[in-house]
Protein backbone atom coordinates (compact mmCIF):
# COMPACT_ATOMS: atom_id res chain seq x y z
CA UNK A 1 0.00 0.00 0.00
CA UNK A 2 1.26 3.51 -0.81
CA UNK A 3 1.23 6.53 1.57
CA UNK A 4 -0.81 8.44 -0.84
CA UNK A 5 -3.71 5.17 -0.42
CA UNK A 6 -2.89 5.19 3.20
CA UNK A 7 -3.58 8.36 3.93
CA UNK A 8 -6.90 8.15 1.73
CA UNK A 9 -8.09 5.19 3.98
CA UNK A 10 -7.07 7.16 7.55
CA UNK A 11 -9.14 10.11 6.51
CA UNK A 12 -12.13 8.15 5.86
CA UNK A 13 -11.97 6.20 9.42
CA UNK A 14 -13.49 9.60 11.54
CA UNK A 15 -16.73 9.26 8.74
CA UNK A 16 -17.54 5.18 10.15
CA UNK A 17 -16.18 5.16 13.19
CA UNK A 18 -17.25 8.23 15.60
CA UNK A 19 -14.35 10.01 17.94
CA UNK A 20 -14.50 9.82 21.64
CA UNK A 21 -14.02 13.47 21.88
CA UNK A 22 -16.76 14.32 19.73
CA UNK A 23 -18.90 13.32 23.00
CA UNK A 24 -17.12 15.55 24.90
CA UNK A 25 -19.03 19.16 25.59
CA UNK A 26 -16.13 21.23 25.22
CA UNK A 27 -15.36 19.67 21.95
CA UNK A 28 -19.03 20.08 20.87
CA UNK A 29 -18.47 24.04 22.14
CA UNK A 30 -15.55 24.13 19.72
CA UNK A 31 -17.13 22.45 17.29
CA UNK A 32 -19.49 25.10 17.20
CA UNK A 33 -18.11 28.01 17.66
CA UNK A 34 -16.22 26.97 14.90
CA UNK A 35 -19.15 26.40 12.22
CA UNK A 36 -19.88 30.12 12.37
CA UNK A 37 -16.44 30.75 11.77
CA UNK A 38 -15.69 29.50 8.35
CA UNK A 39 -17.69 28.99 5.30
CA UNK A 40 -21.21 30.40 4.39
CA UNK A 41 -21.81 30.97 8.20
CA UNK A 42 -18.50 33.39 8.27
CA UNK A 43 -19.38 35.63 6.07
CA UNK A 44 -22.30 37.10 8.35
CA UNK A 45 -22.10 39.93 10.60
CA UNK A 46 -21.62 39.19 14.08
CA UNK A 47 -24.06 40.63 15.30
CA UNK A 48 -26.48 38.21 13.34
CA UNK A 49 -24.82 35.63 14.96
CA UNK A 50 -25.29 36.60 18.16
CA UNK A 51 -29.68 37.40 17.15
CA UNK A 52 -29.47 33.96 16.18
CA UNK A 53 -28.22 32.40 19.22
CA UNK A 54 -30.59 33.66 20.76
CA UNK A 55 -33.43 33.20 18.84
CA UNK A 56 -32.21 29.04 18.67
CA UNK A 57 -32.95 29.01 22.89
CA UNK A 58 -36.70 28.75 22.00
CA UNK A 59 -38.75 30.64 24.44
CA UNK A 60 -37.78 29.69 27.91
CA UNK A 61 -41.02 30.65 30.02
CA UNK A 62 -42.58 27.71 31.86
CA UNK A 63 -45.94 28.35 30.91
CA UNK A 64 -46.55 25.02 30.54
CA UNK A 65 -45.22 23.47 33.47
CA UNK A 66 -46.55 23.43 36.86
CA UNK A 67 -45.37 26.23 39.16
CA UNK A 68 -44.12 24.70 42.96
CA UNK A 69 -42.50 27.76 45.16
CA UNK A 70 -41.23 25.02 47.27
CA UNK A 71 -38.32 22.93 46.88
CA UNK A 72 -38.77 19.59 48.59
CA UNK A 73 -42.19 18.11 49.49
CA UNK A 74 -43.11 14.83 51.27
CA UNK A 75 -43.99 11.55 49.44
CA UNK A 76 -46.98 9.56 50.29
CA UNK A 77 -44.69 7.63 52.53
CA UNK A 78 -43.52 10.59 54.43
CA UNK A 79 -40.30 10.86 52.92
CA UNK A 80 -38.49 14.17 52.00
CA UNK A 81 -37.54 14.51 48.22
CA UNK A 82 -36.81 17.22 46.03
CA UNK A 83 -39.70 18.70 43.73
CA UNK A 84 -38.66 17.74 40.24
CA UNK A 85 -41.14 19.69 37.52
CA UNK A 86 -39.68 18.07 34.20
CA UNK A 87 -39.91 20.48 31.17
CA UNK A 88 -43.02 19.39 28.50
CA UNK A 89 -41.20 19.18 25.11
CA UNK A 90 -43.56 22.00 23.25
CA UNK A 91 -43.78 21.83 19.06
CA UNK A 92 -43.68 25.16 17.60
CA UNK A 93 -45.65 23.99 14.00
CA UNK A 94 -44.99 26.53 10.64
CA UNK A 95 -49.03 27.90 11.58
CA UNK A 96 -46.94 29.43 14.67
CA UNK A 97 -44.52 31.54 12.38
CA UNK A 98 -47.32 33.00 10.96
CA UNK A 99 -48.86 34.60 14.47
CA UNK A 100 -48.68 35.48 17.81
CA UNK A 101 -49.01 32.71 20.14
CA UNK A 102 -46.93 34.11 22.98
CA UNK A 103 -45.23 31.25 23.23
CA UNK A 104 -47.38 28.55 23.74
CA UNK A 105 -46.87 25.59 21.08
CA UNK A 106 -48.49 22.61 20.65
CA UNK A 107 -48.21 19.53 23.33
CA UNK A 108 -48.01 15.89 22.40
CA UNK A 109 -49.02 13.58 25.25
CA UNK A 110 -51.16 10.27 26.67
CA UNK A 111 -54.29 9.66 27.84
CA UNK A 112 -54.34 7.43 30.83
CA UNK A 113 -56.81 4.79 29.83
CA UNK A 114 -60.10 4.29 32.12
CA UNK A 115 -60.19 2.43 35.08
CA UNK A 116 -62.26 -0.51 34.32
CA UNK A 117 -64.10 -3.50 36.44
CA UNK A 118 -62.55 -7.26 35.40
CA UNK A 119 -65.01 -9.05 33.45
CA UNK A 120 -68.07 -6.39 34.66
CA UNK A 121 -67.71 -7.23 38.49
CA UNK A 122 -65.50 -5.93 40.81
CA UNK A 123 -62.43 -8.53 42.07
CA UNK A 124 -61.54 -8.06 46.19
CA UNK A 125 -63.74 -4.50 45.83
CA UNK A 126 -60.79 -2.61 43.71
CA UNK A 127 -60.86 -1.86 39.88
CA UNK A 128 -58.58 -4.02 37.47
CA UNK A 129 -55.73 -2.02 35.92
CA UNK A 130 -55.89 -2.22 32.05
CA UNK A 131 -52.60 -3.31 30.59
CA UNK A 132 -52.99 -0.94 27.08
CA UNK A 133 -50.58 1.88 25.91
CA UNK A 134 -52.06 5.18 26.34
CA UNK A 135 -54.14 7.16 23.74
CA UNK A 136 -51.88 9.80 21.77
CA UNK A 137 -53.62 12.64 22.23
CA UNK A 138 -52.42 16.89 21.16
CA UNK A 139 -53.42 19.99 23.03
CA UNK A 140 -53.93 22.95 20.76
CA UNK A 141 -53.39 26.62 21.98
CA UNK A 142 -56.90 28.21 21.41
CA UNK A 143 -56.20 31.11 18.76
CA UNK A 144 -58.73 34.18 17.57
CA UNK A 145 -58.09 36.89 15.32
CA UNK A 146 -57.12 40.05 16.92
CA UNK A 147 -56.45 43.28 15.57
CA UNK A 148 -53.29 45.15 16.44
CA UNK A 149 -51.82 49.06 16.03
CA UNK A 150 -48.41 49.53 15.78
CA UNK A 151 -47.85 53.57 16.36
CA UNK A 152 -44.46 53.47 14.50
CA UNK A 153 -45.61 51.28 11.47
CA UNK A 154 -48.99 53.92 11.70
CA UNK A 155 -50.93 50.53 10.89
CA UNK A 156 -53.85 48.17 11.72
CA UNK A 157 -52.84 44.18 11.32
CA UNK A 158 -55.20 41.59 12.01
CA UNK A 159 -53.14 38.85 13.28
CA UNK A 160 -54.17 35.07 14.53
CA UNK A 161 -53.04 35.26 18.39
CA UNK A 162 -53.28 33.84 21.37
CA UNK A 163 -54.84 34.96 24.62
CA UNK A 164 -51.98 35.13 26.20
CA UNK A 165 -50.15 36.98 23.84
CA UNK A 166 -52.63 39.69 23.55
CA UNK A 167 -52.45 39.94 27.80
CA UNK A 168 -48.37 40.70 26.93
CA UNK A 169 -49.63 43.06 24.69
CA UNK A 170 -51.73 44.91 26.65
CA UNK A 171 -49.00 44.59 29.60
CA UNK A 172 -46.71 46.26 27.13
CA UNK A 173 -48.78 48.97 26.70
CA UNK A 174 -48.81 47.74 22.96
CA UNK A 175 -47.21 46.29 20.24
CA UNK A 176 -44.09 48.14 19.70
CA UNK A 177 -43.17 47.77 23.18
CA UNK A 178 -43.80 43.90 23.14
CA UNK A 179 -42.02 43.52 20.50
CA UNK A 180 -39.34 45.64 20.57
CA UNK A 181 -38.78 45.04 24.92
CA UNK A 182 -39.20 41.33 24.82
CA UNK A 183 -36.17 38.93 23.70
CA UNK A 184 -36.33 37.82 20.51
CA UNK A 185 -36.39 33.65 21.68
CA UNK A 186 -39.45 34.89 23.77
CA UNK A 187 -41.17 36.12 20.66
CA UNK A 188 -39.60 33.27 18.29
CA UNK A 189 -42.30 34.05 15.42
CA UNK A 190 -41.04 35.06 11.88
CA UNK A 191 -43.76 37.28 11.82
CA UNK A 192 -43.37 39.04 14.80
CA UNK A 193 -39.61 39.32 14.30
CA UNK A 194 -40.31 41.03 10.77
CA UNK A 195 -42.40 43.07 12.65
CA UNK A 196 -39.71 44.57 14.59
CA UNK A 197 -37.72 44.65 11.98
CA UNK A 198 -39.60 46.92 10.01
CA UNK A 199 -40.25 49.22 12.90
CA UNK A 200 -36.12 48.91 13.72
CA UNK A 201 -35.69 50.39 9.82
CA UNK A 202 -38.37 52.74 9.88
CA UNK A 203 -36.89 54.09 13.14
CA UNK A 204 -33.25 53.85 12.08
CA UNK A 205 -34.67 55.81 8.72
CA UNK A 206 -36.83 57.97 10.40
CA UNK A 207 -36.56 61.17 8.36
CA UNK A 208 -38.08 59.31 4.99
CA UNK A 209 -40.00 56.48 6.59
CA UNK A 210 -41.44 57.94 9.82
CA UNK A 211 -44.56 60.00 9.71
CA UNK A 212 -43.30 62.35 6.48
CA UNK A 213 -46.08 64.29 6.92
CA UNK A 214 -46.62 64.76 10.42
CA UNK A 215 -43.11 66.31 12.07
CA UNK A 216 -44.63 67.00 15.56
CA UNK A 217 -45.51 63.05 15.39
CA UNK A 218 -42.21 62.25 14.18
CA UNK A 219 -40.35 63.92 17.09
CA UNK A 220 -42.50 62.64 19.45
CA UNK A 221 -42.13 58.96 18.33
CA UNK A 222 -37.98 59.87 18.54
CA UNK A 223 -38.22 60.41 21.65
CA UNK A 224 -40.44 58.13 22.64
CA UNK A 225 -38.43 55.19 21.28
CA UNK A 226 -34.78 56.74 21.51
CA UNK A 227 -33.36 53.44 22.70
CA UNK A 228 -34.31 51.43 20.45
CA UNK A 229 -32.46 53.39 17.22
CA UNK A 230 -30.13 51.36 15.76
CA UNK A 231 -27.36 51.86 12.77
CA UNK A 232 -29.25 51.07 9.51
CA UNK A 233 -27.08 48.14 8.37
CA UNK A 234 -27.70 46.23 11.82
CA UNK A 235 -31.33 46.96 11.52
CA UNK A 236 -31.45 45.60 8.24
CA UNK A 237 -29.73 41.92 9.60
CA UNK A 238 -32.53 41.57 12.22
CA UNK A 239 -34.66 39.52 12.12
CA UNK A 240 -33.81 37.25 9.15
CA UNK A 241 -33.85 33.64 9.03
CA UNK A 242 -30.76 32.35 8.10
CA UNK A 243 -31.26 31.37 4.33
CA UNK A 244 -32.86 34.65 4.25
CA UNK A 245 -29.03 36.07 5.92
CA UNK A 246 -27.01 33.82 3.71
CA UNK A 247 -28.55 34.78 0.29
CA UNK A 248 -28.43 38.52 1.40
CA UNK A 249 -24.54 37.60 2.12
CA UNK A 250 -24.01 35.91 -1.58
CA UNK A 251 -25.80 38.72 -2.77
CA UNK A 252 -23.58 41.16 -1.52
CA UNK A 253 -20.56 39.12 -2.76
CA UNK A 254 -21.66 39.28 -5.65
CA UNK A 255 -22.43 43.08 -6.15
CA UNK A 256 -19.05 43.73 -4.62
CA UNK A 257 -17.53 40.91 -6.99
CA UNK A 258 -19.18 42.86 -10.35
CA UNK A 259 -18.49 46.17 -8.87
CA UNK A 260 -14.48 45.23 -8.61
CA UNK A 261 -14.69 44.35 -12.35
CA UNK A 262 -13.47 47.45 -14.44
CA UNK A 263 -14.03 47.89 -18.04
CA UNK A 264 -11.30 47.30 -20.53
CA UNK A 265 -12.10 50.92 -21.87
CA UNK A 266 -11.33 52.32 -18.19
CA UNK A 267 -7.78 50.60 -18.93
CA UNK A 268 -7.05 52.32 -22.49
CA UNK A 269 -9.05 55.53 -20.91
CA UNK A 270 -6.31 55.26 -17.93
CA UNK A 271 -3.19 54.47 -20.00
CA UNK A 272 -4.33 57.32 -22.44
CA UNK A 273 -4.61 59.75 -20.23
CA UNK A 274 -1.39 58.84 -18.72
CA UNK A 275 0.87 58.93 -22.23
CA UNK A 276 -0.81 62.91 -22.56
CA UNK A 277 -0.01 63.63 -18.87
CA UNK A 278 3.82 62.91 -19.60
CA UNK A 279 3.92 64.30 -23.25
CA UNK A 280 4.42 60.95 -24.30
CA UNK A 281 3.13 61.41 -27.45
CA UNK A 282 5.08 59.18 -29.83
CA UNK A 283 3.80 56.16 -28.15
CA UNK A 284 0.56 56.88 -29.16
CA UNK A 285 0.81 57.76 -32.93
CA UNK A 286 0.74 53.56 -33.63
CA UNK A 287 -1.68 53.28 -31.28
CA UNK A 288 -4.43 55.89 -33.18
CA UNK A 289 -3.39 53.93 -36.24
CA UNK A 290 -4.30 50.77 -35.28
CA UNK A 291 -7.19 51.98 -33.59
CA UNK A 292 -8.86 53.00 -37.48
CA UNK A 293 -11.60 50.90 -38.79
CA UNK A 294 -11.07 47.79 -41.09
CA UNK A 295 -11.73 48.95 -44.60
CA UNK A 296 -14.25 47.20 -46.24
CA UNK A 297 -16.12 46.28 -42.72
CA UNK A 298 -19.62 47.38 -42.23
CA UNK A 299 -19.96 49.06 -39.24
CA UNK A 300 -17.87 47.02 -36.56
CA UNK A 301 -18.45 46.03 -32.85
CA UNK A 302 -16.81 48.22 -30.93
CA UNK A 303 -15.14 45.02 -29.24
CA UNK A 304 -14.25 43.23 -32.22
CA UNK A 305 -12.80 46.30 -33.91
CA UNK A 306 -10.51 47.31 -30.69
CA UNK A 307 -9.24 43.71 -29.96
CA UNK A 308 -8.75 43.14 -33.73
CA UNK A 309 -6.40 46.69 -34.18
CA UNK A 310 -4.91 46.08 -30.67
CA UNK A 311 -3.66 42.26 -32.38
CA UNK A 312 -2.43 44.27 -35.68
CA UNK A 313 -0.67 46.74 -33.49
CA UNK A 314 1.17 44.59 -31.74
CA UNK A 315 2.04 41.97 -34.27
CA UNK A 316 3.72 45.02 -35.89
Amino acid sequence: MSVGQFRIKFKRIPQRIPLPWADDPAAKRLLERNEWLTGDKGRLPRHYVDFYKQWEKQPQAFIHEKTVSAKFEKDEFGNVQRVQIPRIPVLYPEEFHKGLWGGEGIIKGGLEPEMKKHGGQMRNKKFQPQYKPAFENFWLPKLHFGVVYSEILDKHMEVPMTERAQRLIDEAFGLDNYLLKTEVNEIYSHMGLKLKREMLLTLANAEEELHPNDPGKRSEMLDKYKDFIWPLEEADWHGLTLAEALHKAHSIDRIEEELSIRPKKEEYRKFVLEKLKNDEHEDLGDFYEASKPYEGESDPSIVSKTFKKFETFRKK
